[in-house]
């Protein structure tokens, strides 16, 4: 006993991030399976389900999200099985190495301490924790940023610009993480965009000299960019009045400050509408306590640039507002990019600010800051807008027998109740909406597509 304590007080450091982590991984698992799939997991589902021709058929005919992700949890199902938990643990994967990844990249970037507060952010954000768990690319495409801006950090602090080109192992790394993150989700063009851009400015009178590697890195990354840029002109980002996709609405002012607020405290993922923010448990409105976290943080930028010259705040500050002024440009100009889960790589970066911030201040007044961002992420008032489509297909699978059809009425809910269904009912069908074509949709079979219903079939009407 004495020297595991003796282990622990040597080892202070390193106890604090397993212990951190050990809180978010629980966190995470409180919520893994307190709700059902909604539209978009399912649709991920189905589609991994199917067998590999299929699934790349259909990931072609969907144009707006890239391969790596589906291929992986692919293999994931293939080895664990295709049940709602088993899929959604892969993406529970990714959002626990986030945790101590966290801390070591911020650590590189400034010190233990700002990475142990950086880590207990991410641990306990609401946005993070049940991200961590949604059937989709976004925790992972959190760890790769965090690679990528782990090297990018290595080679912003280089003095050396003709050594950092020719032969620089982190450039090279930096390449390929790029790569991966376009691979994975194409709006990461956002996050690279503001890395060529920041490395042009760096790199500006330089007699660059690249080595064969970097080349056939560059020119892979170059081909995934294009493809890229090609795919993103497929993305619903019109105004909410044009679009059958009622989550995307148009910019407004108070939607940057709400951002920094959404990524501290969490939203409902899986709203099909605008998406609400969660309420804190004390009585202060979100648009108020936005303005708050936005004064405070501006405050503690000011100190840290002005009085302290630091530059891992200086770094992630350029960063950030990088990949977000060509976002803001483009949604106030109508091209609405302002959703939080298109923008999550610039939440990531937003925590990994708040941490070095604190870092910058006396300790016991970033500890007490800490403490009191705890308390309110763990009082927060959880929203859950998902109805609950297991029950539902249980439902339809002991009624299917007295009906001669099953007829559901929105295409949403038809996709996710597929999946709970699984082949086990054969007379599902989905009623036609003269205002909504969805014949074109990745998964939707058009002869299951029917003009009406009579009373000897059971409708469902939106849930």
């Amino acid at each position: 006993m004495k020297n595991f304590l003796r282990y622990i007080n040597k080892n202070r450091i390193v106890t604090s991030v397993i212990l951190i982590t050990l809180i978010g991984t629980i966190l995470r698992l409180q919520i893994l399976h307190k709700t059902s799939l909604w539209y978009d997991e399912a649709y991920t589902a189905l589609n991994v389900k199917q067998n590999w021709a299929d699934m790349f058929k259909t990931i072609i005919q969907d144009k707006v999200h890239p391969p790596l992700y589906y291929i992986l949890l692919k293999v994931w199902g293939i080895l664990f099985g295709y049940s709602e938990v088993a899929l959604r643990s892969l993406s529970l994967l990714f959002g626990i190495t986030l945790i101590p990844l966290t801390y070591t990249v911020v650590k590189s970037i400034k010190n233990n301490l700002a990475g142990i507060y950086a880590s207990i952010l991410t641990a306990f954000s609401p946005f993070f924790i049940t991200y961590s768990i949604e059937m989709r690319s976004y925790s992972m495409l959190c760890v790769e940023a965090l690679i990528s801006i782990y090297f990018f950090w290595k080679i912003w602090n280089s003095n050396n610009n003709l050594i950092l080109i020719k032969s620089s192992i982190n450039f090279r790394w930096l390449i390929f993480s790029c790569i991966i993150l376009i691979t994975t989700h194409y709006l990461s063009i956002l996050l690279i965009f503001a890395y060529i851009v920041l490395l042009l400015y760096k790199l500006k009178g330089s007699k660059l000299r690249f080595n064969p590697t970097t080349i056939l890195l560059g020119l892979i990354m170059i081909i995934v960019l294009i493809t890229s840029l090609l795919h993103i002109s497929s993305f619903r980002v019109i105004p909410k009045e044009s679009t059958p996709t009622p989550w995307l609405h148009d910019a407004r002012l108070i939607d940057i400050p709400r951002l920094g607020y959404t990524y501290l405290f969490g939203v409902d993922r899986q709203s099909l509408g605008e998406l609400p923010v969660f309420q804190l448990g004390i009585p202060l409105e979100v648009n108020d306590a936005a303005l708050i976290i936005i004064l405070i943080m501006a405050l503690l930028i000011g100190y840290s640039i002005f009085k302290k010259n630091d530059i891992a705040t200086k770094y992630l500050l350029i960063l950030l507002f990088a990949g977000l002024i060509p976002i803001l440009i483009l949604s106030f100009l109508g091209l609405n990019l302002l959703l939080e889960r298109y923008l999550i790589t610039l939440g990531l970066i937003h925590l990994l600010l708040c941490g070095v911030l604190l870092s910058n201040i006396k300790i016991k007044n970033g500890i007490l800051l800490i403490l009191i961002y705890i308390i309110l992420a763990l009082t927060i008032k959880w929203q859950f807008s998902n109805p609950p489509y297991e029950d539902f297909a249980n439902k339809i699978i002991q009624n299917s027998p007295k009906y001669k059809k099953i007829v559901i009425e929105n295409v949403f809910d038809y996709q996710v109740l597929k999946y709970y269904i699984n082949k086990k009912v054969n007379n599902v069908f989905l009623l036609e909406d003269p205002q909504r074509s969805v014949k074109s949709w990745p998964l939707i079979d058009e002869t299951n597509i029917i003009k009406s219903y009579d009373s000897t079939d059971y409708f469902i009407s939106k849930l």
